[in-house]
C-alpha cells in the first residue's frame, strides 16, 4: 500500500525539466544508422566460438532489435565464414550485412 502511494506522487521540477529537455533533444538528433559488430568482433576473445547456428540465431535477433547494419567476419578467413556470410545474408533480414575485406580485387570478387 506504501510503494502505490509513492507510485501517486507527482515527479519533482527538476524531473520533469530533464525528461522534457531529453525529449525535445531526441527529436532534433540527425538521422543516424546501428552498425553492430558482434559477428565480427565478438568471436575475438579467446573463449568464444560460435557454430554457424549461433550466428544466424545473433543475426535473427540483432534485426529484430532494428540493427542496421550487422558486420560478420571477413568471407576470406576460411570456407565456413564464406557458409556464414551467404546463410545469413539468406535470412532474408532488414539489417543489411556487411564485411571488411583488405584492398584486394581477389578479396572483393
Amino acid at each position: 500500500m506504501r510503494l502505490a502511494r509513492t507510485l501517486r506522487r507527482p515527479r519533482p521540477a527538476h524531473a520533469r525539466h530533464f525528461s522534457d529537455a531529453a525529449t525535445k533533444g531526441f527529436s532534433e538528433c540527425p538521422d543516424f544508422k546501428i552498425v553492430d559488430s558482434t559477428l565480427r568482433e565478438g568471436e575475438q576473445f579467446a573463449t568464444t566460438d560460435f557454430t554457424p547456428q549461433d550466428r544466424m540465431y545473433i543475426a535473427k535477433i540483432l534485426d529484430r532489435m532494428g540493427v542496421d547494419y550487422i558486420e560478420m567476419v571477413n568471407p576470406m578467413a576460411g570456407k565456413q565464414a564464406v557458409e556464414d556470410c551467404e546463410n545469413v545474408a539468406k535470412l532474408g533480414l532488414k539489417s543489411k550485412i556487411l564485411v571488411h575485406t583488405r584492398c584486394h580485387m581477389s578479396d572483393v570478387k
